[in-house]
């Protein structure tokens, strides 16, 4: 029997997030007879997939975090588990900023590379991306593939040459819409949890709590509606690291009640069936 091609992806973590989300449900779908994903993590912190990616056959290994002083570490570990891992051929970089790192290692060792963005930078450009864009800037030359999610997603961390290159390819972030039908039942199950009346307003939200996604925002934009709708409710579903200065926020307005950080979910579509207006700031 013929082994299936193994591809290993590098990530942060697989958590519940963007482009682990989309990384899972590609996997799921896959002919895992002809190909298999694996995972390099950058973390000892069991992510929310790894029981499924193992239930799938596929494996995780763990590498210490690149974090500007450790490069030469850093290299070396990935060196040594290349030689050792010699089944894998492709190596799928979703971390941008040490790329140029572990696709170098890769590339030494005649490895197939591909870079992937997943995401375009911000109308504020601040000091975060600049750093981003610059750690990114090898990858364009070191890279076999370079994929992103979009074009601007591809401009913004490779530049306007680069997606003109014929090794530059946009790979949409394919949805399985039968999930996502909106479900009357569902929609009251998960109002009635929350406490919601089925008539009741509900503007909602899902993503990561951080600057990027701008929940800030949302929770203003969401105080200024109740003026003229007094009864309604904000449902954002999503972790992250700025989930106690929101809660402060929504307390600090008197609206704490009528907003609902639920966490991490996986059943999103469930909780897309309950509100009324998706609002993504």
């Amino acid at each position: 029997m013929v082994k299936p091609i193994r591809i290993l992806h590098v990530i942060g973590k697989m958590d519940r997030a963007g482009a682990e989300t989309m990384i899972m449900s590609l996997y799921r779908r896959i002919d895992r007879t002809k190909i298999q994903f694996d995972f390099m993590v950058h973390t000892k912190q069991k992510g929310d997939f790894d029981d499924e990616i193992e239930s799938l056959g596929g494996h995780i290994f763990h590498i210490d975090k690149f974090n500007g002083f450790n490069f030469g570490s850093y290299y070396l570990a990935w060196r040594k588990f290349l030689k050792i891992h010699a089944e894998y051929h492709v190596i799928h970089g979703h971390i941008g900023s040490s790329a140029f790192i572990y696709l170098s290692a890769a590339k030494s060792l005649g490895r197939m590379t591909i870079v992937h963005s997943h995401s375009a930078f911000s109308e504020n450009f601040n000091l975060h991306d600049h750093l981003i864009s610059f750690l990114n800037y090898p990858n364009r030359h070191i890279a076999t593939e370079i994929l992103a999610a979009s074009k601007q997603a591809g401009i913004d961390r490779y530049g306007k040459k680069v997606v003109k290159q014929n090794n530059f390819h946009v790979l949409n972030n394919a949805i399985d819409t039968n999930k996502f039908l909106y479900s009357p039942k569902k929609r009251r199950e998960i109002r009635n949890t929350l406490g919601i009346s089925s008539d009741t307003l509900v503007i909602g939200n899902t993503g990561r709590l951080v600057e990027a996604k701008n929940q800030s925002r949302l929770i203003n934009i969401f105080n200024a509606v109740l003026n003229k709708f007094p009864s309604a409710h904000l449902l954002v579903l999503g972790e992250g690291s700025l989930r106690k200065s929101l809660e402060q926020q929504a307390i600090k307005l008197g609206i704490e009640s009528q907003v609902h950080l639920v966490g991490v979910k996986d059943n999103v579509a469930d909780y897309l069936s309950a509100m009324d207006i998706f609002v993504f700031p």
